[in-house]
């Protein structure tokens, strides 16, 4: 669908003045300048679901550590985000066997490597004993690149914020020489942090989850200066540790609304597979916000029995109501869900069933594992479901206003893939894990799928 460039910049602009909800919207405000910038004198266009062979290797990006004549046994990659120029970034781990290190590779629009970013495209790096885990990725107005992830200490997780500029190289000014370490709790043994924001007074957010296994684990929200250093008066010398349930709590996203307060939302155990969504707010002074919730914390069973409902991602809406993206276990089936809740936290009982709508896909499993609102309302979905030969592929969907399949997205509302098969030739697991909608009407996709050793590799891809 086109419209023309005039309705452009009345759509970017009553989204820049009506999208007031969410801080987290800022970079979402430089891809809409982008996308005025790449759209003069053009018209708007909208993905319609179909790959985009002009990218990367017929729409594909495979085996970085061939890309990279890297010695590795695998490299995972955990995050993508954008820059404002089009270029992106991805994150993750590069295991060459013996440890695990840190990683941030950049591409142009094209999806070819950017050789202009530290060494031929690619950064390495190590904190402490190793890098074992996910790191997250957010790219500042001025263009330098902070993430987050943990690091082993002596066998137990920690905590790490790193900080690049532009060209790839450590931004010095930062932490000690670029990094600052953080050490959440010094009695469990088990960090994960899950990710990272900036809110508009420059300071830094992150959350995740802390404990010792198998015993419960909590979550946790830090807050930093421009510069790495703890705010001190945010919780306990800049750490807050909440508990959801008794059990264990994890956050899997924040969001950071326009008026500084902080919107988290994960995934709480209760006891007996009873796996419920929760969504919890605090003030920008690290109080809990108990206009929100009960008491500042929603927790929504979703079929009231004791079996999983699980949200994987959400999203502010113009109006500060919030989306949700995940699944919810039926009968050992899993069914792909959203919902809707209303800014203050109570589930839109218009919204759906009661705040939710479940979709009976492909006649089997399914799950959502992120979402998107284009500008003209239309809902884009992403994630996997299980094929007729029991083995799950990536699908994306979009969904009109009335939450019905636009058509004249992919195939019927549906774009599919066996991802496995149409790169390696075989069949085996995939999934889209997360994705990101582009100025110029294309979809940047991360996934995931095993290879012939049933290893776990990664695959970028994007649709058009």
């Amino acid at each position: 669908m086109k419209y023309k460039h005039n309705i452009l910049i009345l759509l970017s602009i009553f989204c820049l003045l009506n999208c007031t909800k969410c801080n987290d919207k800022k970079q979402n405000k430089d891809l809409l300048l982008l996308s005025l910038l790449l759209n003069q004198n053009t018209s708007i266009i909208f993905p319609r679901g179909i790959i985009d062979t002009e990218f990367g290797d017929n729409g594909f990006i495979k085996d970085l550590d061939k890309l990279f004549n890297l010695n590795s046994v695998s490299i995972t990659l955990s995050d993508i985000k954008i820059q404002k120029d089009g270029k992106f970034i991805v994150s993750g781990i590069y295991n060459n066997g013996i440890l695990k290190y840190s990683i941030l590779i950049r591409f142009n629009a094209n999806g070819s490597i950017d050789n202009s970013f530290d060494y031929n495209g690619i950064v390495i790096f190590k904190v402490g004993d190793e890098s074992p885990e996910n790191t997250y990725i957010f790219i500042q107005d001025d263009n330098k690149i902070l993430i987050c992830g943990n690091y082993l200490n002596s066998g137990a997780d920690e905590t790490f914020l790193a900080r690049f500029n532009s060209n790839g190289s450590f931004d010095t000014s930062f932490g000690l020489n670029g990094i600052k370490k953080i050490d959440i709790d010094n009695s469990t043994t088990v960090e994960k942090v899950k990710d990272i924001k900036i809110n508009k007074e420059g300071n830094i957010i992150i959350t995740g989850y802390y404990g010792n296994p198998p015993s419960n684990y909590d979550i946790f929200i830090a807050k930093f200066d421009s510069i790495g250093n703890p705010i001190t008066n945010f919780g306990t010398n800049g750490i807050i540790k909440k508990v959801i349930t008794s059990n264990q709590d994890y956050p899997e996203k924040l969001l950071i609304l326009n008026d500084g307060k902080i919107l988290i939302g994960g995934i709480s155990y209760s006891g007996t597979s009873n796996y419920n969504i929760f969504l919890i707010r605090y003030n920008n002074d690290g109080t809990i916000d108990n206009t929100f919730g009960t008491n500042g914390i929603t927790i929504t069973d979703v079929n009231f029995s004791l079996q999983e409902d699980i949200l994987n991602s959400f999203i502010i809406l113009n109006d500060g109501s919030i989306m949700i993206c995940g699944y919810t276990k039926q009968s050992g089936i899993n069914i792909p869900l959203i919902g809707k809740y209303n800014s203050d936290g109570n589930l839109n009982s218009t919204f759906g069933n009661n705040g939710f709508k479940t979709f009976t896909l492909f006649n089997s499993s399914a799950i959502f594992y992120d979402l998107a609102i284009q500008l003209d309302g239309k809902i884009l979905l992403g994630g996997s479901f299980d094929n007729d030969i029991n083995l799950n592929d990536s699908f994306m969907l979009r969904l009109n206003e009335n939450l019905e399949l636009d058509e004249s997205f992919g195939i019927n509302g549906i774009f599919t893939n066996d991802v496995a098969y149409t790169l390696e030739q075989y069949h085996k697991n995939d999934y889209i894990d997360k994705f990101l909608l582009l100025p110029e009407g294309k979809i940047l996709i991360l996934g995931n799928y095993n290879d012939i050793n049933n290893s776990s590799s990664n695959y970028i891809l994007q649709l058009k």
